[in-house]
């Protein structure tokens, strides 16, 4: 079946999706000084807090379903943390899908 105007080839709808969020400012790791994490993210969650001295990381950037790993010094020593950068409030995003009977459409 050809699609028309009547008869749309996608159906949009919006779905919520996990947000990334570090839970520190992105500028921490710049100065390689942990002063900002924010008392609701994961990161604190995790352990992580101010006055940290940062020593390495990993972070896949703008996904949140893979860990973060952070390495630090604190008075204790080295420590390494892991956490999922997971917002607590998720982003809502368009996602559209072909109509079901939409077998002779042209792709965009």
């Amino acid at each position: 079946m050809c699609c028309s105007d009547a008869e749309p080839c996608a159906a949009a709808q919006t779905i919520n999706m996990p947000r990334m969020e570090l839970g520190f400012d992105e500028a921490d790791l710049k100065t390689k000084q942990i002063a900002h994490v924010r008392p609701d993210s994961a990161a604190f969650e995790a352990g992580l807090r101010d006055g940290m001295k940062l020593t390495g990381y990993s972070i896949y950037w703008d996904n949140p379903e893979r860990e973060v790993r952070i390495g630090v010094l604190t008075d204790a020593g080295k420590q390494s943390f892991r956490y999922k950068p997971v917002a607590k409030e998720p982003v809502t995003v368009p996602q559209y899908h072909a109509a079901d009977d939409a077998t002779d459409c042209k792709p965009f």
